[in-house]
This record gives C-alpha cells, sequence and structure tokens, in this order.
C-alpha cells in the first residue's frame, strides 16, 4: 500500500511540475503534445485527478495550435461529460477548459455543441442556481 502511495505522490507531483510549466510558456504545451501526453491527460479525466488534468489542458488550450490539436484527438467530449461533475472545482477547470477551446475556433464550438455541451451546460447551471440563491440568502 506504501508503494501505490508514493506512486501516487509522484504522479501528483509530475503532473503540478507539468502545470507549472505550460502556465509559465505555451511552447511547453506543444512539445508536450509532440510527446503524446495528451492521451494521458485524457485519460486522468476520468480519474480523481480530473480536476489537475483538465486545469492542465485548459492552460494548454490557450494556444490556437493545441486547441487544434485537441479538436482533432476527441479531448471535448470527456471535458463535456466533466461538466456533470459534482466537484465544484473539477467543474471549474472543465469549464474553463472547454471555453478556451472555443476561444477564436468555429470548429471547438461546432463539436462542444455536437457533443451537447450547451445542454450539458445549461442543465448543470439550473442544477446550481437554487445553490447560488441559497449561498446568497446567508451573507
Amino acid at each position: 500500500s506504501s508503494g501505490i502511495n508514493a506512486e501516487s505522490g509522484v504522479i501528483d507531483q509530475h503532473l503540478a511540475q507539468l502545470l507549472q510549466a505550460v502556465s509559465i510558456e505555451v511552447q511547453a504545451g506543444n512539445e508536450l503534445i509532440e510527446d503524446g501526453i495528451l492521451s494521458q491527460l485524457v485519460e486522468l479525466l476520468a480519474t480523481d485527478r480530473a480536476e489537475k488534468a483538465a486545469e492542465i489542458i485548459a492552460e494548454m488550450a490557450k494556444s490556437e495550435d493545441n486547441r487544434i490539436t485537441f479538436i482533432q484527438q476527441e479531448v471535448i467530449p470527456p471535458l463535456v461529460e466533466l461538466v456533470q461533475s459534482s466537484e465544484a472545482h473539477v467543474l471549474r477547470q472543465a469549464c474553463r477548459a472547454l471555453g478556451n477551446m472555443c476561444f477564436e475556433s468555429q470548429t471547438g464550438r461546432q463539436i462542444v455543441l455536437t457533443e451537447r455541451g450547451i445542454p450539458a451546460l445549461a442543465s448543470r447551471l439550473k442544477e446550481l442556481q437554487p445553490r447560488c440563491e441559497t449561498d446568497d440568502d446567508m451573507s
């Protein structure tokens, strides 16, 4: 069990370093895509590391070249699925990634529409609205 925990800690450390690298320099994201990291990030979207993976994708999607690659590699469908997450921090990063994917990209916007991303987002916002109103009443 301690071996698994140590391995998990190493993965988390690598994800943090990856996020830092792509946040500082867009070119780092381009190089990572060339190294094949994208499929691993997409796999992580279906794990307990979804928030960090979505955050890295959101940062990398700030680059037009990366957006094109993400669209071609079908990164949008798993992000649309994450919109249903009950965890606010995962939802936030999924929405950031989708927003960046759509920025100045008609193709990205079209895929979000095709993948039913807009209804998923609208439904999620309706679910969250009563909670937000309750939070406002408490302040």
